[in-house]
């Protein structure tokens, strides 16, 4: 029984490493302002249903 060959990284692994955390990134800064918006919108309605009632 022969013993499978250990992989080594292939030699752009920097290249990957950064497309990696630029993808990582560019999903951290999406969910950020989607919770922005979000935060946003929950405030603007509440703000409306205040103002309405107060009249």
């Amino acid at each position: 029984m022969t013993v499978p060959a250990r992989r080594t990284a292939p030699a752009d692994s920097g290249r990957s490493a950064r497309r990696r955390l630029r993808h990582l990134a560019r999903l951290a800064l999406f969910a950020a302002v989607r919770g922005l918006g979000y935060a946003v919108g929950t405030t603007t309605v509440s703000a409306i249903v205040w103002w309405i009632t107060h009249r």
